[in-house]
């Protein structure tokens, strides 16, 4: 594999195969009683978060890029190879190597956007309403994406789509960037009591939607290729339209 590498300096990587970064998560938040009253309240606050790709993927030297390497071979039944055959008789003449879950040097943390407007009045009984509008937008979403697939098509051979790839001399090569994107936007509802005279309870509602775009609900599995820019737009797995919770203590 002498000639499948190249130094980092050669390509503009720095040494430690990462380019450093920094981030500014500001928080900010508005509290109001207009006209003096002290039983309704207006509510505001933003934030802006951010967190990393799962596991040891970039602080571990052992599946760091360019040492998290995968020397396999998979095939189909449509190939029509043997499996006694599939594989070479002398180690050293192995099929092609593959960057399995390499982050790319460029690489930035998921950037979450958190935003919310409340408004809580008191009621009777010492209770108390609270409407918010709540929102969530996700930037730089960390996803997997192959770049060593032939495009689709019927090939005469394995040999012949092992040419059509872009880098024919690599087995796959799927890599951690930053494609993916998430919307959140949810009304929100809760009716309280604070324990008082042996009884409290809680009960809240959720009216909202969740979408995503080139994300999955992990980052361990690889976006198809070959798709439109917004193929993969649209609710997200973990979206749930209505959500009701309530509990009560009765002493």
């Amino acid at each position: 594999t002498a000639d499948l590498w190249v130094p980092a300096s050669k390509v503009g990587v720095p040494n430690g195969l990462f380019k450093g970064n920094g981030h500014i998560a500001p928080r900010a938040n508005l509290t109001w009683r207009p006209w003096g009253n002290h039983d309704f309240v207006i509510r505001g606050g933003f934030g802006v978060y951010y967190n990393t790709f799962e596991g040891n993927r970039a602080a571990s030297s052992i599946v760091g890029p360019p040492y998290w390497d995968a020397e396999a071979q998979s095939f189909v039944t449509a190939s029509q190879q043997r499996w006694e055959t599939a594989w070479p008789v002398d180690p050293q003449s192995f099929v092609q190597p593959s960057i399995s879950e390499a982050p790319i040097p460029n690489i930035q943390p998921t950037q979450t956007r958190e935003f919310n407007f409340t408004v809580q009045t008191a009621l009777p009984f010492q209770s108390a309403l609270t409407l918010s509008y709540v929102g969530t937008r996700v930037h730089n979403q960390v996803n997997l994406f192959s770049h060593n697939l032939a495009p689709p098509g019927i090939y005469a051979s394995q040999a012949a789509k092992l040419a059509a790839t872009p880098y024919a001399a690599f087995g796959d090569v799927t890599l951690l960037e930053n494609i993916g994107k998430g919307w959140y936007d949810g009304l929100q509802a809760k009716l309280e009591r604070r324990f008082a005279r042996g009884f409290s309870f809680t009960g809240s509602y959720s009216f909202s939607k969740a979408i995503a775009q080139n994300a999955q609900s992990d980052d361990t599995s690889s976006l198809p290729v070959y798709h439109p820019e917004n193929y993969f737009r649209g609710r997200s797995s973990d979206d749930r339209t209505h959500i009701f919770f309530i509990n009560a203590v009765w002493d």
